[in-house]
């Protein structure tokens, strides 16, 4: 008689988790068995206070584009190949967001351009523990084994608006006209129309800017291509050299068609991409010489955490004095001294001479940033330049910490807080250029502050809470002891750095 095992299959994944060897040996294993690497590491248990989230020496590690092994995230770039044509577009549904194996290209037919660290290629130079305790992702994919018995969701900031959600109107013949193309065919997609013409693909979009900052955005990613950029949908221009076309008070542009997904924010490897994608932006475009027509709105960080910090107390006072024996109010009960500490850390800290120091600096030469960081404003592109950038309407010249706070935010709600995603942001981040301690410093700060609370509670003491609200927020609260960990973490390996 077969007999019974007592253990229930939540028991069975938290098992096999722990008999599972340290994350450290396993990447000693893997150096061992390629022959390579003879980093020694600490052979202790990783802990969530002190478990490594910013590289070591990350800025001295090469890719290694024949690399096809990776113990926690498969992040092999692509080269561009020489002649490839960007078909460019949004939401295209060609291939599966997560995918990541496919056939490399030529090296040389790119080779101008740095290509994005992973994890795995930095183990030689990387000494020390890459996991933080619990963070548990070893694949490309998704977060750990455990999250499949955990209830918790990924926190949803940023996804469900933007262009992509918009319905498209119907692009007027005049607008396809002054492009001067031999039209095909046309098929009205989310947010977009898909061109088919004899001289390829294309998309055409109602433009949601004004011309002029259409335009000027425009010459900086033609700016931006000089330089060797080639991480984005290409802007046409019209027979006669235009930006774009003004019909009815409607302002039309087009670009080239990506034939690609939308990316996944719970892929490392993507998360990867996608760092690397914006971090060459903004450096390919530092040496602009009219940043001062395109201006990030908040030029001051600290002035705009202020406002935000007093913003999130209003709303909380309002709940407070409006709704008091609500499931809201309770909500707010338990979690007020955790935002109201969270909200003011990162205001003190913005503040800092480090961060103030880091911010003038990076004011003055600054790149361009994407500022709307949300999956649906990425393309994957298989057999291109891997990750291709969308959707400039907010972009602006700004200190590169901005967009890398808003990536790191958004993938790590997605994914639990796994850690991996911030190592291999900061990662790519630091290949492309260094990573001062000012702006680690300054990158904690935008990701202490509760920005998802402020914006639920902001919403919810207007409108009241409604469902939607309260699901959200306790799906915020369901993730604050992750987040504290990591956060805390992070604070103790940055106040390691110095002030250099």
């Amino acid at each position: 008689m077969k007999r019974r095992s007592l253990r229930t299959p939540w028991m069975g994944a938290i098992l096999e988790e722990l008999m599972k060897p340290p994350y450290f040996m396993q990447v000693a294993q893997q150096e061992a068995a390629n022959g390579g690497g003879d980093d020694r590491q600490d052979e202790s248990a990783p802990s969530a206070k002190s478990a490594p989230v910013i590289p070591k020496s990350a800025s001295k590690t090469k890719y290694e584009a024949d690399q096809t092994t990776a113990p926690v995230a498969e992040h092999k770039p692509l080269a561009r190949p020489s002649g490839t044509t960007s078909n460019v577009g949004k939401g295209s549904t060609s291939g599966p967001a997560g995918k990541t194996s496919y056939p490399a290209a030529t090296e040389a037919a790119f080779a101008t351009t740095r290509k994005p660290l992973n994890n795995s290629s930095a183990s030689k130079g990387v000494k020390g523990n890459l996991k933080a305790a619990n963070s548990g992702a070893r694949g490309s994919n998704g977060p750990n084994p455990l999250d499949k018995t955990q209830t918790v969701g990924p926190l949803r900031d940023g996804d469900g608006y933007g262009m992509a959600k918009l319905a498209p109107r119907e692009v007027p013949p005049a607008v396809l006209q002054e492009y001067g193309w031999d039209v095909r065919s046309t098929m009205n997609l989310r947010g977009v129309t898909r061109v088919e013409t004899g001289e390829g693909i294309f998309a055409v979009k109602l433009a949601h800017v004004h011309p002029s900052r259409l335009r000027l955005i425009h010459e900086v990613l033609e700016f931006a291509e000089q330089q060797g950029f080639r991480q984005f949908a290409p802007m046409i221009r019209t027979s006669s050299g235009a930006s774009y076309v003004t019909i009815d008070s409607r302002t039309y542009y087009a670009l080239r068609w990506l034939d690609g997904a939308t990316a996944n924010f719970a892929s490392s490897t993507q998360v990867g991409q996608i760092a690397y994608a914006l971090a060459e932006l903004h450096e390919q475009t530092r040496a602009f010489p009219h940043k001062e027509r395109l201006r990030t709105t908040p030029a001051n960080l600290a002035t705009m955490m202020k406002r935000r910090h007093a913003a999130l107390n209003r709303s909380m006072e309002r709940i407070a004095r409006e709704y008091p024996h609500s499931e809201l109010n309770s909500w707010l009960k338990e979690h007020r001294s955790r935002l109201e500490e969270d909200a003011s850390q990162a205001t003190e800290t913005l503040a800092s001479s480090a961060c103030e120091e880091y911010l003038e600096r990076e004011t003055a030469r600054a790149g361009l940033c994407h500022l709307d960081v949300i999956p649906s404003n990425f393309i994957f592109v298989p057999n291109g330049p891997e990750m291709c950038i969308i959707d400039y309407d907010m972009a602006a010249f700004a200190p590169r910490a901005v967009d890398l706070a808003h990536l790191l935010r958004r993938s790590l709600q997605t994914t639990f807080w796994t850690t991996d995603f911030a190592y291999v942001g900061f990662l790519n981040y630091n290949n492309v250029h260094p990573i001062s301690s000012g702006e680690y410093r300054t990158t904690a700060a935008l990701l202490r502050f509760p920005h998802h609370a402020w914006r639920l509670l902001q919403e919810a003491s207007q409108h009241g809470p409604a469902r939607p609200w309260m699901d959200a927020l306790h799906s915020y609260g369901a993730h604050a002891e992750r987040r504290q960990q990591f956060l805390d973490s992070l604070d103790t390996q940055i106040a390691s750095l110095g002030t250099s």
